[in-house]
């Protein structure tokens, strides 16, 4: 009889990472031009959100965020991150960095949706 399949991860951390992207799909329209932005001015690195803070400006609400270039990154010493960031294609994806509530974060490659899949 065949091993039952077994989970990369437990199921709450698939949870927390499925809610995870599903915010930062909502807020697709904030982090991918802040993060191109980024690239732009300081080149390779991570956009930072802080979960935990809405802030209200005239436009609206949202989470505090900063642009944190490769340099700044590799001095955090966070292995993963420094991967992420080491890898990711700046003209189609973006790293993002989730701060939650108990000093928590996780980290994602995000890639940009592709209109034709042939490009």
């Amino acid at each position: 009889m065949p091993s039952p399949e077994r989970r990369r991860f437990p199921s709450w951390a698939e949870e927390e990472r499925d809610h995870d992207l599903a915010w930062i799909k909502e807020n697709w329209h904030v982090v991918w031009p802040a993060s191109q932005l980024g690239d732009e001015r300081w080149g390779r690195g991570a956009l930072v959100l802080d979960t935990t803070t809405v802030v209200v400006h005239e436009v609206g609400e949202g989470s505090p965020l900063v642009y944190l270039p490769q340099e700044k990154v590799e001095e955090k010493n966070w292995a993963d991150l420094t991967r992420l960031v080491f890898e990711y294609n700046p003209s189609r994806e973006l790293v993002a960095v989730l701060l939650k509530a108990k000093d928590r974060k996780s980290a994602y490659r995000v890639g940009m949706a592709r209109r034709n899949p042939l490009e």
